[in-house]
C-alpha cells in the first residue's frame, strides 16, 4: 500500500470517528501507533524534501512540521486514540485532514509528462504539466467525447 493510500485509510477512519465525536458515541478503533509511525514516515519525507514534499517551498514545509508537532504531542501522552478526550479526538481530526490536504497539494503539484503524437503528424511531442493540471485536461478530454457522441445523435446531427 502506498504511503498516500494508507494515509488515505487513516483519514477515512479519522472522519468516521469525527462524525462520531461530533454524535458523541463511541468512535471506532483508529490505531495511534498507525498514526505516529505514518506522520513520523511522512516528516521524514518532508524533511528530506522527497516524494510528494520535493516541490513544497520552506513556508509550506514549516506549517506542515507544525501541525504534526501538534498530532504527535497529542498522541504522545495516550495509547489509544480512544484516550482522547472528544475535543482532542476532533482537534487530531482536523489537524491529520490539514496534512491530508497540504500532502495532497503537493502530491497535485508534480510534473507529469506525457508523449503524444502531433494531430496529422507521425511525430510525437512531449507534454509537461503538474498532475494537477493533468487530471483537469484528462476531465475536460472525457467531456468533450462525451459531447461529440451525443452529438452524432438527433437532434444535435447525425441521422
Amino acid at each position: 500500500m502506498t504511503l498516500l493510500k494508507c494515509f488515505a485509510a487513516i483519514a477515512l477512519s479519522l472522519a468516521m470517528a469525527g462524525a462520531a465525536v461530533a454524535q458523541d458515541v463511541a468512535s471506532p478503533s483508529v490505531s495511534r501507533d498507525a498514526i505516529v509511525a505514518q506522520q513520523t514516515e511522512l516528516r521524514s519525507q518532508v524533511v528530506a524534501k522527497q516524494g510528494a514534499f520535493k516541490d513544497l517551498n520552506q513556508r509550506e514545509r514549516d506549517e506542515l512540521i507544525a501541525v504534526q508537532d501538534r498530532v504527535l504531542a497529542l498522541l504522545a501522552p495516550v495509547r489509544e486514540i480512544d484516550d482522547l478526550n472528544a475535543d482532542q479526538r476532533l482537534a487530531l481530526f482536523n489537524d491529520l485532514e490539514r496534512v491530508a490536504a497540504m500532502a495532497k497539494n503537493a502530491e497535485d503539484n508534480r510534473k507529469v509528462c506525457e508523449r503524444s503524437r502531433v494531430t496529422g503528424s507521425n511525430r510525437y511531442q512531449v507534454v509537461c504539466m503538474t498532475a494537477l493540471e493533468y487530471e483537469r485536461h484528462k476531465a475536460r478530454v472525457r467531456e468533450q467525447m462525451d459531447k461529440a457522441q451525443m452529438c452524432n445523435r438527433p437532434p444535435c446531427g447525425g441521422g
